[in-house]
């Protein structure tokens, strides 16, 4: 008759490199460790995905306002004010497009961690209320959703766009004389007929749209309301997940304080995995790193009012400040 050897794994927290301190620990705390760094882990890769979705609506404000000054600049003659206009459609269409499905990849990764439970308390049940809440309460999240899909499955949103201009008086009339300038802005829009008429599109919003009974909807207004309800949604997710997370961090702080114990002073480059099995196959738990994730959870929050933000290089009045010889141009203080 044959026996077998039965091998009993053992664990351990340990430093990295040679001649580092370690002790052991149990398994039951080893898959608890585990467990709570990757609470962390999935809460970095939230803030990571929400973060492509407000730097890509930057980049989409960044070419307004480039567009509005190359406008600006070029000729007036006929075949560069098509070529510009050829150009710049493009161009906001990659943008918009871009954030879009940037905004859509973060919204279904939020809905896979909370069908998954990978951070406790940040469920389907808690969560998919929220979720709807904020879609039905902002007409722009939704059309915006919409204008998502449309680009997908029918065609590029952005048709057109245009360039208003504007002669500004500080007695509020040009022409008596006084000190004037011009206004630049790029103002694109998305005609609401191909989204009305097109099936890739919620019913209910396609009704909504039809009520407004406009041709066209302003391009800069809804991004920044869709991005406004993104962030809405956001921070609903930082505070299902907020518990868990002190939680998975106080875990890790602790683990390391025993390590230290040991050592005899603080442990440099924590990490746990089974013993004898190398540090390729052992999982780093140094809360220096990995707290920073409390930082990056306090980032973003002044998307929180875009409708009533617009971006301008205005030049204005400041004590001590010199703006050379403009008595003919308005310069508000």
């Amino acid at each position: 008759m044959e026996f077998g050897l039965i091998m009993i794994k053992e664990y351990v927290i340990f430093e990295a490199g040679m001649g580092g301190a370690s002790c052991e620990i149990s398994e039951d705390e080893y898959e608890k460790i585990k467990r709570h760094r990757e609470v962390i882990v999935t809460a970095f890769s939230i803030e990571e995905t929400f973060s492509l979705a407000a730097r890509s609506y930057i980049d989409l404000e960044k070419v307004l306002m480039t567009a509005s000054l190359e406008w600006g600049l070029v000729d007036a003659d006929y075949a560069p004010h098509n070529d510009f206009f050829d150009h710049w459609r493009e161009v906001i269409n990659l943008n918009l497009i871009s954030l879009l499905t940037a905004g859509g990849a973060y919204t279904e990764k939020m809905d896979g961690i909370a069908k998954s439970v990978s951070i406790p308390g940040f469920d389907w049940g808690a969560y998919d209320p929220c979720r709807r809440e904020v879609y039905d309460s902002d007409l722009c999240y939704r059309v915006m959703c919409a204008v998502r899909n449309f680009s997908i499955h029918d065609k590029l949103p952005i048709s057109g766009a245009s360039v208003d201009f504007k002669n500004e008086a500080a007695s509020g009339t040009i022409g008596e004389g006084g000190p004037w300038r011009n206004r630049l802005t790029c103002s694109p829009y998305i005609r609401t007929q191909p989204l009305v008429a097109s099936n890739k599109i919620n019913k209910k919003t396609r009704n909504e749209m039809e009520e407004l009974d406009v041709k066209g909807l302003d391009l800069k207004f809804f991004t920044r309301g869709y991005v406004e309800s993104l962030f809405a949604l956001h921070c609903i997710v930082r505070d299902l997940t907020e518990s868990s997370l002190k939680e998975a961090l106080r875990s890790l702080s602790e683990m390391e304080s025993r390590l230290s114990k040991v050592k005899g002073e603080k442990c440099k480059l924590p990490y746990i995995g089974e013993k004898g099995a190398g540090l390729e196959n052992a999982q780093y738990i140094d809360t220096a790193r990995l707290s920073r994730i409390q930082g990056k959870r306090q980032g973003w929050k002044k998307l929180k009012n875009l409708r009533r933000r617009y971006i301008s290089t205005e030049t204005t009045q400041r004590k001590g400040i010199s703006l050379g010889e403009s008595k003919d141009i308005w310069v508000q203080a």
